[in-house]
């Protein structure tokens, strides 16, 4: 009996190290522009080593790419046949992937657990299904308008820590009093406020915090007229941009920064208020430990309404993509709750899944915060045709206003043309 036992332990042996030496390793190329950036990438790759632990006949290879490349890197590889495996979609560019092929339907998946797409949250759900199918599965996201400022300047400067501005009139005093010359050396070292103005998508989708605070919007909802050249979006660039031109309360390098720059600027002293999203406080942090304790939050400032575009992102597998099977794998891994709940502590992101509560991943207020926002004023980035082209053409009237090579009225005249140029 014994001799038996140890006979078929052997043969049990035996099989799984067959299956095991037999098994195909598959690699995933797994493309997220926040592979780039802390505390986001590590806490990404402590999932994928997790995974990757549950799972050994799967590697995950990450891609980490720039925000500015984020888009257009992706369209070269893709149009060069080369695309990643598994992509993690920006804001509003799920609907462009799927009009140009990119995306695979994941609805063979989610037809044997009919469960679980309801999970997610309904509206990134449904910004997720194009033609009737699901091509991606909502992640994280967050409400990006929020006013993020420095409470030990505003002391510093006079002001009401605890009494951040609501309009613009009070924002733009605020920053007047933040703009200082703290060495008197007879030049400004400290800004009142720092907006984004480099050529790329992500300074287009904080422009909409102004635009939407007067009324204004850069498609109409038929999306074929441009509105970036309406009476409401001329005052609000005007507003924005006096900043800058007029008021001098923003940083010399005002014509091309990005986020990243920022941050790192408002991490180190030198700007007091800016626009960002939950995942602020983590970069600022990262940066300036020294941070802690001074950080601000606030809802967007009101002129006619008090808006905040939000963002959520989504995976999804590409068309080139060989295992998809092993793809949807990881996607699923990315996206259950232990998984959602690791990001979330470390990033601040708010989850897409409905099961997953805000105080389960953070017991600060600040990153809660950033949540109530979210609630209250976020609106959805809307997703439409030739997004990343559109939101190119803004960012760059912006930077021809900030340059003065344009006005304000001829540079939005122009960007309309060209969107409007594009929408035909």
């Amino acid at each position: 009996m014994r001799k038996a036992m140890v006979i078929a332990l052997a043969l049990m042996l035996a099989v799984t190290i067959g299956a095991t030496v037999g098994a195909k390793q598959v690699t995933i190329r797994f493309y997220s522009m926040h592979m780039s950036y802390e505390p986001m990438a590590s806490a990404l790759m402590s999932i994928i080593a997790e995974f990757e632990r549950q799972n050994p006949d799967i590697d995950i290879e990450p891609e980490p790419v720039s925000e500015v490349e984020r888009h257009t890197k992706f369209v070269a590889e893709m149009e060069a046949g080369a695309g990643p495996d598994v992509i993690s979609i920006g804001p509003g560019f799920v609907r462009p992937y799927y009009e140009a092929g990119y995306l695979v339907s994941l609805d063979a998946y989610l037809n044997a657990d009919p469960s679980y797409i309801g999970q997610f949250v309904g509206s990134a759900v449904e910004a997720c299904t194009w033609g009737g199918n699901v091509y991606a599965i909502p992640h994280w996201g967050g409400a990006e308008g929020v006013l993020m400022y420095n409470k030990e300047m505003f002391r510093a400067a006079g002001l009401d820590e605890n009494r951040p501005p609501e309009t613009w009139e009070e924002f733009l005093a605020y920053a007047q009093a933040l703009t200082r010359d703290t060495d008197g050396d007879g030049e400004a070292d400290q800004w009142g406020y720092a907006f984004r103005s480099s050529r790329q998508e992500g300074t287009t989708e904080i422009l909409r915090t102004w635009l939407w605070a007067n009324g204004a919007s850069i498609l109409d909802s038929t999306e074929t007229q441009s509105l970036i050249d309406s009476p409401e979006a001329i005052e609000a660039l005007r507003f924005l941009t006096d900043l800058a031109l007029v008021n001098n309360v923003v940083p010399p390098s005002f014509a091309n920064i990005s986020g990243g720059e920022i941050s790192t600027l408002f991490a180190e002293g030198k700007v007091a208020m800016y626009y960002d999203g939950p995942w602020a406080p983590g970069s600022v942090l990262a940066h300036n430990p020294e941070m802690a304790g001074k950080l601000g939050v606030a809802a967007p400032m009101a002129r006619k309404y008090r808006m905040s575009p939000s963002i959520f992102v989504a995976n999804g597998i590409t068309r080139d993509c060989e295992n998809p099977d092993a793809a949807w794998r990881f996607i699923q891994y990315l996206s259950n709750v232990e998984s959602n709940i690791v990001y979330a502590q470390a990033s601040g992101f708010q989850s897409m899944r409905k099961d997953v509560p805000a105080d389960a991943t953070t017991d600060d207020p600040l990153i809660m915060q950033f949540a109530d926002i979210l609630v209250q004023y976020g609106q959805m980035i809307e997703q439409v045709p030739h997004k990343s082209d559109i939101d190119i053409i803004v960012a760059t009237a912006l930077q021809e206003i900030l340059l003065q090579v344009k006005s304000v009225e001829q540079a939005a005249a122009d960007a309309a043309r060209q969107i409007e140029a594009l929408l035909q």
